[in-house]
């Protein structure tokens, strides 16, 4: 079993992550698929780090799981870019 990362990852390490995760996509599914498939941030996304997770290219939502229970949630929503 593993143990639990008490830190977030940076909004430039998610992107980088998340590019990688893409271009692996375009060079094995195809790239109208890479370009098409939403990928979502799974780590800790909350309203202090919100909008720049969201804010990175290749990063297309989040999960996000206690903060929605507090009011700091709304800063996530407010996040979100407009299309």
């Amino acid at each position: 079993m593993t143990k639990p990362v008490k830190t977030s990852a940076t909004p430039e390490m998610a992107q980088e992550t998340h590019a990688s995760i893409r271009q692996w996509m375009s060079e094995n599914v195809g790239a109208d698929v890479a370009a098409a498939v939403q990928i979502q941030y799974g780590g800790s996304m909350k309203g202090a780090n919100a909008a720049g997770l969201l804010g990175q290219t290749d990063i297309d939502g989040g999960l996000i799981g206690g903060a929605s229970l507090k009011m700091d949630f709304f800063a996530c929503i407010n996040a979100v870019p407009e299309p």
